[in-house]
């Protein structure tokens, strides 16, 4: 991605899809909003930062502005760590980027990101470190 063009966002709706999707094929209590406002303001915060922060922000601050927002808002009732693991992993694609890391360090991760002890910069290390640009 060209460093001045404005990234591909995820919205609520597909978020809302990736979601019920996680939970239908991973399993789980309900796929349902805790809270729409927490949904709107988890989906913001990777465009305040490429709005606001000087200078703008990489594809991987972003996809972890996303993952960590989502992660550590319990946005949905269930699904949360996968939700957010899948619309930041959704989000690089998007933008150019393929996404691999080994499925362990995924669970690791995600956990360590939902207990705090992986930092938002923490997760935009690791998304970088297992992106590759995709083909075109």
């Amino acid at each position: 991605m060209e460093p001045d063009r404005e990234p591909i966002w995820i919205d609520a709706n597909e978020a809302t899809a990736i979601g019920a999707q996680a939970v239908a094929i991973f399993g789980g209590l309900s796929s349902a909003l805790r809270d729409e406002n927490l949904l709107k303001a988890a989906l913001g915060r990777p465009l305040n930062k490429w709005h606001y922060d000087d200078p703008k922000p990489d594809i991987f601050t972003l996809a972890a502005a996303y993952c960590f927002a989502l992660v550590r808002g319990h946005v949905f009732q269930d699904g949360n760590k996968r939700t957010a693991y899948i619309v930041a992993v959704v989000f690089l694609e998007l933008n150019g980027m393929t996404y691999a890391p080994r499925q362990t360090d995924i669970v690791a991760t995600m956990l360590a990101a939902a207990d705090g002890t992986v930092s938002e910069a923490g997760l935009a290390s690791w998304f970088e470190a297992n992106s590759t640009p995709a083909d075109d």
